[in-house]
């Protein structure tokens, strides 16, 4: 049997990998010309606002459209904004997608990531009808692109802002069907770290249960937000927010479902008004008549105590503390004891709380 010589086979490979490489270049060069014909353009541009804004149930306007191709067929967002006048803001938004999907002109198993993002509470009344509004919404027939499903979002560096108060963090988020898991959400404010994880399982409310771990957590800071949240959900009744001067939106299409989430607590430091608390854990549940704390314990006066805090959501939160003073020291608990016989004198013998 002939074999060629080693010298003979070495322009013959040299020739295939040269083909090969051209080969992949070429087709490198084709899937994104026919990636940038999918996805860019005004029209394509346009139907994809109109998909949002149905979706979300605002008005959505997207700045230009482009697309990458490696590692992932990916469309990247520029200038987007949702709601008008736009509460939502976030300089690019990538969704990438599988590229056999693609071939039909679908975006299916999307992974979306949102960088330089700015929220301003309360939010528009998110989930409702159509509001993609006119010459926003794709032209009738068949869009040049249909959004299937996400499978994951990610937000970087987003600005969270209610009145004079900000947030900065980044969010990590895992849609399932009409709940959604948040794997992480971090933010920071001055010297308070909050870490959210947990379940939303209806966003309509919304109702779920989380956990939250925060280093020197502020209270009155805390139910600020809570209470333009709360607004953005629909359950502010219709009272003016605490940032602005306008009525709070309303969220029709979320009026069946009532907000109701249970958040665990625990933080190394609170503060409540001029009051220090040590070591806070408890569970709360936020609903539409406010947050309470039940149970709680924390360390106050160098004694640690637990009972029950019920706050209200106003734009001057008031709160009504329930617990019990056993574990502090006989000169700290006389006090609170004294003041308590003077508001109410039947109380005297009674166990105190």
């Amino acid at each position: 049997m002939m074999f060629m010589s080693r010298p003979a086979i070495l322009p013959e490979l040299k020739k295939i990998l040269i083909a090969g490489a051209v080969v992949a270049v070429v087709g490198a060069l084709g899937l994104f010309v026919w990636a940038r014909s999918v996805f860019t353009g005004d029209t394509v541009r346009v139907a994809v606002a109109g998909q949002l804004g149905k979706a979300l149930g605002q008005p959505v306007a997207i700045g230009s459209l482009g697309v990458t191709i490696w590692p992932r067929v990916t469309m990247t967002l520029h200038d987007v904004t949702i709601g008008e006048p736009a509460r939502i803001t976030a300089k690019e938004l990538f969704v990438g997608t599988e590229f056999r999907a693609l071939l039909s002109r679908r975006i299916e198993h999307a992974v979306l990531r949102m960088t330089g993002a700015r929220i301003v509470l309360p939010l528009p009344a998110l989930g409702g009808a159509d509001a993609s509004g006119p010459g926003r919404g794709s032209a009738p027939g068949k869009p040049p692109v249909d959004l299937v499903s996400v499978d994951a979002i990610s937000v970087t560096d987003v600005e969270i802002v209610s009145g004079r108060r900000t947030l900065h963090g980044d969010v990590d988020l895992r849609p399932h069907g009409s709940s959604v898991e948040i794997r992480r959400a971090a933010f920071g404010a001055d010297a308070t770290t909050l870490t959210l994880t947990g379940e939303i399982s209806n966003l309509d409310g919304p109702v779920g249960d989380l956990a939250l771990n925060a280093t020197g957590l502020n209270f009155d800071e805390l139910l600020k937000f809570v209470t333009d949240f709360a607004a953005s959900a629909g359950i502010g009744g219709g009272r003016a927010p605490a940032s602005g001067g306008t009525p709070a939106p309303r969220a029709p299409a979320n009026a069946g479902v009532p907000m109701n989430l249970s958040v665990s607590i625990s933080a190394d430091r609170a503060t409540l008004g001029a009051l220090v608390l040590d070591k806070l854990s408890g569970r709360a549940r936020i609903t539409a008549d406010g947050l309470r704390l039940d149970p709680v314990r924390f360390g106050v006066f160098g004694g640690t105590t637990e009972g029950a805090i019920a706050f209200t959501l106003a734009d001057t939160p008031a709160f009504r503390l329930k617990a019990s003073l056993a574990a502090l020291p006989e000169f700290l608990r006389a006090p609170f004891v004294a003041l308590a016989h003077r508001a109410n004198p039947s109380s005297a013998g009674r166990n105190h709380q």
